[in-house]
């Protein structure tokens, strides 16, 4: 406060017996003109009425916002960045009381109806050093009788190589867990991306009370590629392990998120959404397993650097949205295709980056993604190269008929050639008893040789052939130079 303000508001309270604290506050309160809302309030009452409008209008159609879009919606709408938990508050606070209306006959959609189906196991080999050497997705699929099944997968394209970039593997099996014939290809990965960065060292995994991991030819096997299984203690691996602490937990909560997400848009866009699951798991694995939480989740365990009291007291402590001159209605309508334009510009993005895989897998086999690609491509290439067989064949196909019909309509008039032009209905097939010229342009039946109206035609044709005018046959020459037979014509 000014110095002359502070006189000022010494002088009243000398007149006025008032406390010189409680006119301060009474100027403070007066300066600002009218009551504002708490400062934990971050949109108007008109606002948040906005904001519930909208919330039972995607209710009324069977649709639960989540608290993503509710985010981008304040932040499009009004300009206000807000917190993922700042929407929690919101959506449970009794300020903001989301009344659900419903038909009776209509069936709710369950926005969460993969949030607990298990479609893959992860495995994630991580290092004290904050790095991660590998992670591998062991999925189901339908094996034939030969071992290999034809899946489809979507791959995202390969990010650029980075120090927080680690390879991603792919294994299909019968169940989608993890099995002895599946631990052991798993762990000969593991062990080739471990001593190709750490060489001349041996490594120690923990693991849990999982039978793979307590199988005695898989320890034994693990030893002979120099590393070293650990099981922890039944019903202690959410609290000793590491990536039990923070990392898995950052990716289970990111994960059900970005999948819950990934539904609502594509009930929003019309859109398959089979895959969300899986590529929301991937997603929140890159955000979940960074250097600080890898770091943190060693140290507050106490396995890294090493805290035996640390590793007693974690045991013991875990035994005991409106536009001006418009109603709410009409801004909350607005507001809704806000919300279903970037339900569509995430499944735009989305469809940018991973990349539909059919490939044919071998059971228990570690897979990397670039083979998986080459063996798509040569998948697709075989249905082009049956596709360009089919143009072929059409193609020749349609040559021999054209040739067929030439060589018809050749025989047709080559016929007309060899008719009798006494008696149409005779034609010659061979004979040589037929009379006519020698360019082979006029025939006459043996039998009508001798008939004038063959003269008369052979002497015309005579006239006007350029092959010499001169009349042929297996006898003399001339007209009726000889018998005939029934067998030279029909």
């Amino acid at each position: 406060m000014q110095n002359g303000q502070g006189k000022a508001l010494g002088y009243v309270a000398a007149q006025t017996n008032r406390s010189f604290s409680s006119l301060r506050v009474a100027y403070n309160r007066s300066r600002r003109g009218k009551n504002k809302r708490h400062a934990q309030y971050k949109l108007s009452s008109e606002q948040e009425a906005v904001l519930v409008s909208i919330a039972e209008a995607f209710s009324v159609n069977n649709v639960e916002l989540s608290g993503t879009p509710v985010r981008e919606l304040v932040l499009r709408k009004w300009g206000v960045s807000v917190s993922r938990n700042w929407t929690r508050l919101v959506q449970k606070n009794a300020k903001l009381v989301l009344r659900r209306i419903e038909a009776a006959n209509n069936g709710r959609t369950n926005v969460r109806s993969t949030r607990n189906r298990t479609v893959a196991s992860l495995l994630t080999f991580v290092a004290a050093n904050r790095s991660v050497l590998l992670s591998v997705y062991i999925l189901k699929g339908r094996f034939r009788d030969d071992g290999e099944a034809t899946v489809d997968l979507n791959l995202e394209h390969a990010p650029r190589v980075t120090r927080g970039i680690w390879p991603r593997y792919y294994v299909w099996n019968d169940t989608r867990y993890v099995e002895a014939d599946t631990f052991k290809p798993v762990l000969t990965k593991g062990a080739e991306e471990f001593h190709a960065l750490y060489p001349c060292m041996s490594a120690r995994l923990f693991g849990d009370q999982l039978a793979a991991n307590r199988r005695a030819d898989i320890v034994e096997f693990a030893t002979g590629l120099d590393l070293f299984l650990f099981s922890l203690a039944k019903n202690t691996s959410h609290m000793t392990q590491p990536l039990d602490e923070a990392p898995f937990a950052t990716l289970q909560a990111d994960r059900v998120r970005r999948n819950e997400v990934a539904i609502m848009d594509g009930m929003l866009t019309s859109t398959s959404s089979r895959d969300t699951l899986l590529m929301a798991a991937c997603e929140a694995e890159c955000r979940a397993f960074s250097r600080p939480i890898i770091i943190g989740a060693f140290r507050r365990r106490g396995l890294w650097p090493f805290d035996a009291d640390l590793v007693k007291a974690n045991v013991r402590a875990n035994l005991g949205l409106v536009d001006s001159g418009g109603t709410a209605a009409d801004a909350a309508r607005h507001a809704a295709t806000m919300v279903i334009q970037a339900a569509q510009d995430r499944v735009d993005q989305s469809k940018a980056r991973p990349k539909n895989v059919k490939a044919v897998v071998q059971r228990g086999v570690v897979h990397f993604p670039f083979l998986l690609l080459a063996r798509h491509q040569e998948m697709e290439a075989v249905p082009a190269k049956e596709a360009a067989a089919k143009v072929d064949r059409r193609e020749k196909r349609e040559q021999k008929k054209q040739q067929q019909e030439k060589l018809l309509v050749g025989k047709v008039a080559a016929r007309e050639t060899q008719r009798c032009r006494v008696s149409v209905s005779k034609v010659r097939r061979g004979g040589k008893t037929w009379v006519g010229c020698r360019c082979d342009e006029v025939r006459v039946f043996p039998e009508c040789a001798k008939s004038l109206q063959a003269g008369l035609a052979l002497a015309g044709h005579f006239n006007m052939c350029q092959g010499g005018g001169q009349s042929e046959s297996e006898g003399d020459s001339g007209v009726g130079a000889g018998d005939s037979s029934s067998e030279d014509s029909e």
